[in-house]
């Protein structure tokens, strides 16, 4: 079974270097943001590079 980290506002700042710390370190992730295509660039280039799954989540989590 893989490892999962979930990582929230993935698309920028904080959240997106967890991201790749996370990878880096080997884990699958489960990405969320609220843009769109800066979320899917960070999915790809964190595939490309660390070859791990990353699953992305668009929408804000503190709405129901």
């Amino acid at each position: 079974m893989k490892n999962y980290a979930l990582i929230t506002g993935a698309s920028s700042g904080l959240g997106k270097e967890f991201a790749y710390l996370s990878a880096q370190d080997g884990y699958s992730l489960i990405i969320t943001g609220q843009n769109k295509e800066r979320l899917e660039n960070v999915k790809k280039e964190i595939s490309n590079r660390y070859h791990v799954n990353v699953i992305t989540f668009l929408g804000d989590l503190s709405n129901d």
